[in-house]
């Protein structure tokens, strides 16, 4: 996770593919991605296929970080969104 200096939450991260959660790691090619940060991602996955979108990847936890979820748009463009674990510091 990245954090500048002076700045309490990460505003970026970077991970090796081979520790994707995936099955299908090895086959992800590198790339960036872009991150929504959201309140709650179970209701947000759950209007995304409301809306006719598609769930790529389901919420799933990070540990003491908080949850992510690829979803793709009815046009199949994608993007991920994340909601951080609202544990007292």
């Amino acid at each position: 996770m990245i954090k500048p200096k002076g700045i309490d939450e990460p505003i970026a991260g970077i991970f090796d593919r081979k520790d994707a959660l995936a099955e299908n790691a090895d086959s992800i090619p590198p790339h960036w991605g872009c991150y929504i940060t959201v309140n709650d991602i179970a209701a947000t996955t759950s209007k995304v296929e409301e809306l006719g979108g598609n769930i790529i990847v389901p919420p799933t936890e990070i540990p003491n970080i908080g949850k992510f979820s690829v979803i793709q748009d009815p046009q199949q463009a994608v993007i991920s969104l994340f909601e951080y674990s609202r544990e007292e510091k």
